[in-house]
């Protein structure tokens, strides 16, 4: 029996081999971007595919309780204020104990520590950008009642990208 042999010489081919695999684009930092005080949205200022800049406002809330707050501790404040004039007046006649105006100050200085707490709590009615990038998903609309952090049934009133930098995920 005879065995034939076909010698072939090896050339150069077009073929490409070619990969697919699912992949994810993200940017260098995302963030859900949730309230600091319960409210109701009263205006929003971005929506999605936005620039933004670090600190700017995304939208404001209007956050009754916290103003009702505010208002008690400034009439708080007035009034241990007052009362701590008249009774270091007092101290300096030597009409009342030290004792007495030491009471007095400690009240006046507990209202004011409350006030400016309040004051502070009262400013997240603004909700900020804390970097640069872009909207990247709005779940919020004026009138809507929004939560404090993410807690309850909130949700994150923006999702903010920064795409200076990308990164590619790929899953092989």
């Amino acid at each position: 029996s005879k065995l034939h042999v076909r010698v072939i010489q090896p050339s150069p081919s077009s073929f490409e081999a070619r990969l697919t695999l699912p992949g994810t684009l993200q940017g260098t930092q995302e963030a859900q971007i949730n309230s600091r005080a319960s409210g109701y949205v009263k205006a929003l200022f971005k929506d999605i595919g936005a620039k933004v800049k670090k600190g700017e406002v995304l939208a404001t809330l209007d956050i009754p309780e916290v103003q009702r707050q505010v208002d008690e501790a400034d009439a708080n404040f007035q009034l241990a204020k007052t009362s701590y004039q008249r009774w270091t007046r007092l101290r300096a006649q030597d009409v009342v104990s030290q004792q007495e105006l030491d009471e007095k100050t400690g009240a006046y200085r507990q209202a004011q520590a409350i006030q400016e707490r309040l004051r502070e709590q009262l400013a997240f009615g603004k909700v900020v950008a804390p970097f640069d990038g872009i909207v990247t998903r709005r779940n919020a609309n004026v009138g809507d009642l929004v939560n404090a952090g993410n807690s309850g049934n909130g949700q994150a009133l923006f999702s903010l990208a920064q795409t200076n930098t990308l990164h590619v995920y790929l899953y092989v």
